[in-house]
């Protein structure tokens, strides 16, 4: 409507302007690779292409966002940074079915969830993807903490022979 402003979304790949970067960005996302549409809104990486690039980019950062180290896996599709029997479930209740819908089990935003779907989600079965943590100093084994005790004793003993 006239005098209607409609602002951009502030957070990276928020596709639906809620905020937070969840399931329902990414299917959106999968509805647009598999539907072929080209929606400049979609296109991540900027070359005009609606794509598997878009998504690769999308799970990275979506992860990051979410305090994960390491982009989301393919066939995790509820977002938990690890792929088990909820990820199995949705996608068995939506095998052979024309969807294009992450949360759906279609990994490959092709429209429907079939045995490339599967696959992908076997190859990462029971895998896990790190949070993301606070940087924090290594703490040296307790073998460590005993070497720097006994080393410089050791040192010192041998150096009084000479």
């Amino acid at each position: 409507s006239a005098g209607e402003v409609r602002l951009l979304s502030v957070v990276w790949g928020d596709f639906d302007d809620n905020g937070i970067v969840d399931s329902a960005d990414v299917d959106a996302l999968v509805s647009g690779i598999a539907l072929g549409g080209n929606s400049p809104h979609l296109d991540l990486s900027g070359d005009g292409k609606v794509n598997d690039v878009d998504l690769e980019q999308w799970l990275a950062a979506a992860a990051a966002q979410n305090g994960f180290a390491e982009p989301f896996l393919l066939g995790d599709t509820n977002l938990d940074g690890v792929v088990n029997l909820a990820d199995l479930n949705n996608l068995a209740v939506n095998w052979q079915r024309n969807v294009t819908s992450w949360s759906a089990g279609d990994f490959t935003a092709d429209g429907v969830v079939d045995a490339a779907d599967l696959n992908a989600l076997t190859l990462n079965w029971r895998q896990s993807i790190p949070t993301a943590s606070v940087t924090s100093a290594p703490v040296p084994e307790p073998s460590t903490w005993l070497l720097m005790l006994v080393g410089p004793a050791m040192f010192y003993r041998q150096s009084r022979r000479c």
